[in-house]
């Protein structure tokens, strides 16, 4: 089942300004859906289906799979788990762990956000 979310939840998965998605909605360039009176809804499958438009097949998946990495991040967030930035606070062996205990599970979004955590740190080999 595709994720319903509001403009501001959409704005942060897409990483664009809440306006944009309020001008491309109001133009009819975003697909929505209108829940009572002036509560408007986006299907984030909806969106990246409509904004897919003659991508080749890996542009597809990989924008997919970064909303997919953007929205567990925001839902996150919003649990008060933060400072995977901060080596004091959380360090990379930390990470690493995390990023084995997901690949165990089939985890694969996770893996990718501990993978990226890693990588924004410059652990990459």
């Amino acid at each position: 089942m595709s994720q319903i979310l509001s403009a501001e939840q959409l704005a942060e998965v897409l990483a664009i300004n809440i306006k944009t998605i309020q001008k491309l909605t109001r133009d009819g360039l975003l697909p929505h859906h209108r829940i009572g009176a002036g509560t408007i809804r986006y299907t984030l499958a909806d969106v990246l289906a409509h904004t897919a438009v003659n991508q080749h097949p890996d542009d597809e998946a990989v924008d997919r799979f970064a909303a997919a990495m953007h929205a567990k991040m925001a839902q996150a967030r919003a649990k008060g788990k933060e400072g995977w930035d901060d080596p004091e606070r959380c360090s990379s062996e930390h990470l690493e762990h995390l990023l084995r205990e997901a690949f165990t599970v089939n985890e694969w979004v996770d893996v990718a956000n501990y993978a990226m955590m890693l990588w924004a740190r410059g652990q990459s080999k």
